[in-house]
């Protein structure tokens, strides 16, 4: 018979597959976390720049009008 599968027939046993889907969900896992953090730090460097550039704004209003707006 030349359809039976042999033990000695190069192939992936179901652990093998479970453990490559297993360590790539967990890298997943660690991927999804450092952008949620990379993410978060790019949303606090843009705020922080917003408010520098409104200082410098406030400056050269204040240097052209000798008061600051109400």
């Amino acid at each position: 018979m030349k359809n039976r599968l042999y033990l000695n027939d190069k192939a992936f046993t179901l652990i093998e597959l479970l453990v490559v889907v297993s360590l790539l969900g967990i890298l997943a896992a660690f991927a999804t976390v450092q952008y949620y953090n990379q993410m978060k730090r790019i949303s606090d460097t843009v705020a922080l720049t917003d408010l520098r550039t409104m200082q410098t704004a406030l400056i050269v209003y204040f240097s052209e009008n000798a008061k600051y707006p109400d």
